[in-house]
């Protein structure tokens, strides 16, 4: 850690993630806030946080060559941040409050091809093959593959189910097809009760599981692309949007449009459709 980030700095994100932890917020996402801001000290390189204006948040942040949803990120990052300080007594008036807002991009679906998801399987490691499974056949996010424990899987009778651990601390049951089941069961009898262990609480990282994923996929493609692809073959397959917004746990349905791509050659199968059921072979 260099000198920006010592002293009045480390003290006030550590207990910034504090609060955040206790106000129920993800693991994944404390350690995505507190990583922007540390971001943000390294740059400004003031040692005083508290002594950060404006005019200076502006000037770092407009310099950096950032992508739309990042740069949104980075800025509701500053805002908690900075807020939380007035809550905390540290300042008066928060210096992020009046950050420009940046106006979203419209999201697009973006599956990862189903090709390329195939040759994924075909080269990675058993392990990292297991991580894209959850992704593409359950829709799993990169979290909720690394907390995958024995005790959240269950068999009824209509097939395997696991509790998935999903954001914000939601909880969700999620089907599981019979050969995704037994692979998680068998995984996590060698890995002690976590299908995959490691150092973060008994189980791997979110942040490592999914540059495993990312390492066997082609350049360009992520796990959360998986997800999209999960969505988007649902939805060409005749599942309804609720349905996929339940499986994925969005709590919105707008979300879930964003995560599934209409097939190109539904809007034309549709009207025709359309035609045929009305009209027949009227001119």
């Amino acid at each position: 850690m260099d000198s920006a980030q010592r002293g009045a700095w480390s003290d006030a994100i550590a207990d910034w993630g504090v609060y955040m932890r206790a106000s129920g917020y993800a693991e994944t996402t404390i350690y995505t806030r507190t990583d922007h801001v540390k971001r943000v000290a390294r740059g400004l390189k003031i040692d005083d946080p508290w002594a950060v204006t404006l005019e200076l948040l502006i000037a770092w942040t407009g310099s950096q060559e950032w992508a739309i949803e990042t740069r949104r990120s980075v800025r509701a990052s500053l805002i908690g941040f900075y807020d939380w300080a007035v809550l905390a007594g540290h300042i008066e008036h928060s210096p992020a409050v009046s950050l420009p807002k940046i106006k979203a991009r419209p999201a697009t679906p973006r599956p990862c091809p189903t090709d390329q998801i195939r040759a994924a399987l075909e080269r990675a490691p058993e392990r990292t093959r297991l991580m894209l499974r959850c992704a593409f056949e359950a829709g799993m996010r990169r979290a909720e593959i690394s907390q995958i424990h024995t005790s959240d899987l269950t068999r009824g009778e209509s097939g395997s189910s696991l509790l998935v651990h999903g954001k914000g601390a939601k909880l969700r049951d999620i089907p599981l097809n019979d050969s995704l089941a037994v692979a998680l069961r068998a995984a996590c009898l060698a890995g002690g009760g976590w299908a995959f262990p490691g150092d973060d609480h008994g189980h791997l990282s979110a942040q490592y599981v999914g540059k495993l994923m990312a390492r066997a996929l082609p350049a360009h493609w992520t796990a959360h692309t998986l997800r999209h692809a999960f969505g988007s073959d649902l939805l060409a397959g005749g599942t309804d949007l609720r349905t996929i917004q339940v499986l994925l746990g969005h709590s919105s349905v707008a979300t879930t449009q964003t995560y599934t791509k209409v097939p190109d050659a539904a809007p034309r199968a549709a009207v025709n459709a359309l035609r045929a059921r009305h009209l027949g072979g009227a001119a």
